[in-house]
């Protein structure tokens, strides 16, 4: 879609006042699945889709803009983080310093509670000092105001460029420091007041990203990768997690792109391997245990972003955690990471714990990989039965190639498990299942014990559309009430609206 039309959709989305946060919401959960879709795509794609939104969102109207620009422009709102950066630096100066006005104005920021928020803004140095002009002009700050505080940011991305250039030596090598790094350091005391720490890692990682980008020598690559690992540990520590969800993302993506250099290759993913280890895992846990809802989106890109590197960590977590609650977040944390470690999963699911299992299960029918199929025949003959009533809410959703696997549930001596198969067996809509269902509803059941099962199979087969069984049907619906009469209402209710699904599909 071009720019146009994509615009009119974000519109289309804004129909009256009362839905403009909504919209908002809407477009900024958008942004964070195109992110994800694109992260592994090519260069030029995500430049040329980038372009294409960046077009579309200055087409918007001016509410609209300012109830997105929190997303698109502050590093605590955004959970694209990567996708977004990229966005911003297609913004034309004067656009963007718009969209930074609107921003402020509607948070009615003072002029440091403005800078303040400017710095936060993924944005390199550069191209802040770029806008300096455009912004004391479009926020009215004073001139010495804005000498200040790009004196600072310039200052800073000098001493981050030394530092990582390892012009900087420990602090128990002081005396023997050059002058240079003499000079370097007072130079860090004397701006140490002026910046904030998240301002320095972002500082920090903007160089590594550039530097590890364009570094061809391997000694210097894996320096670099160490350096940028050194600084997730420090972002998480300091509650900066969407700082160490960048940092992984750098560290992918190179990844990726250096997929053919098998030696780069290692030392890249070493350091993946080690962004995921178990104790950083765990600080993680402990700002959820803080903070749920705000530390959520972070944690769960992160662990998107590193895949099956953190898979065999969070089931080490969640083989030893007792606590429910906390089993169920981890695995649906799991399921964000192993769609390519199905096996990791599985080597645990011979666990005797029956409720370890049955958190396993469930992560297996999340990811949704047909290949999980192999897996939940296991535990389909699984000795506790919540196991196996979740192994038929799993095999559902991976669609109509399942029907074998649930069709040997079907002789399970549990009630609720033949039910639960029956149910499946409409829900996953394969022809291929009228005849078990047929088989189930015409059973020889003289006192109609099984009057629940039968019905169930009934509505499966109106589910189904199955035309071969409308004789059966209306053979049920003809049949006497007494005895059993409120077993046999049940029977043919179902059996009468099963026949009306069928017309109405016919017609």
């Amino acid at each position: 879609a071009g720019p146009v039309p994509l615009a009119g959709f974000l519109n289309s989305l804004n129909q009256d006042a009362h839905g403009i946060e909504e919209s908002a919401s809407v477009i900024k959960d958008a942004l964070s699945e195109l992110d994800k879709l694109f992260s592994g795509s090519h260069a030029e794609d995500r430049t040329l889709l980038s372009e294409k939104l960046v077009e579309a969102i200055l087409e918007l109207e001016e509410p609209l803009q300012t109830a997105l620009a929190p997303h698109l422009l502050s590093a605590k709102t955004s959970e694209s983080h990567g996708f977004v950066r990229q966005m911003i630096e297609q913004f034309p100066d004067r656009e963007l310093v718009k969209l930074i006005k609107l921003y402020c104005s509607a948070k009615d920021f003072s002029a440091e509670e403005i800078l303040e928020e400017i710095k936060n803004i993924p944005l390199s140095g550069e191209r802040l000092r770029g806008l300096a002009p455009l912004l004391s002009e479009e926020l009215s700050l004073e001139n010495d105001l804005m000498r200040n505080f790009f004196k600072s940011i310039l200052e800073k991305d000098k001493a981050i460029a030394k530092a990582l250039s390892g012009r900087i030596q420990s602090e128990n090598e002081s005396a023997i420091l050059s002058e240079d790094a003499k000079e370097l350091q007072e130079l860090k005391k004397e701006i140490a007041d002026s910046v904030t720490e998240h301002q320095i890692m972002t500082l920090a990682l903007g160089r590594l990203r550039e530097v590890i980008s364009k570094e061809v020598r391997l000694s210097n690559l894996e320096e670099m990768a160490e350096k940028a690992i050194e600084i997730l540990i420090d972002g998480i520590k300091k509650g900066e997690v969407n700082i160490a969800v960048d940092v992984v993302s750098i560290l992918v993506s190179e990844c990726k792109r250096r997929s053919t250099n098998k030696v780069a290759n290692e030392i890249l993913e070493a350091r993946i391997e080690k962004a995921c280890g178990k104790e950083i895992i765990e600080k993680m846990f402990a700002l959820l245990d803080q903070d749920q809802e705000k530390w959520l989106p972070n944690v769960k890109r992160y662990l998107e972003l590193a895949g099956g590197y953190a898979t065999q960590v969070l089931l080490d977590i969640l083989v030893a955690e007792e606590r429910r609650g906390r089993r169920r977040l981890i695995c649906k944390l799991v399921v964000s990471c192993a769609e390519a470690d199905l096996e990791s999963v599985a080597r645990h699911l011979n666990d005797s714990r029956w409720f370890l299992v049955r958190n396993l299960v469930y992560v297996l029918g999340e990811i949704g990989d047909k290949k999980a199929i192999v897996y939940l025949k296991v535990t389909a003959r699984h000795k506790d039965a919540r196991v196996r009533l979740e192994t038929i809410k799993a095999l559902s959703k991976l669609g109509p190639s399942t029907i074998d696997a649930l069709e040997d549930m079907l002789g399970d001596k549990n009630p609720q498990i033949r039910i639960g198969v029956v149910k499946a067996l409409g829900k996953i809509k394969n022809k291929d299942a009228v005849h078990s269902l047929m088989r189930v509803t015409i059973e020889r059941d003289i006192l109609l014990r099984r009057v629940d099962l039968k019905t169930e199979a009934i509505v499966a087969l109106g589910n189904l559309r199955a035309r071969s069984a409308k004789s059966t049907l209306e053979r049920i619906t003809r049949i006497r009430s007494w005895p059993f009469h409120i077993r046999k209402k049940k029977l043919k209710e179902a059996a009468v609206e099963a026949l009306a699904k069928m017309a109405g599909a016919q017609k």
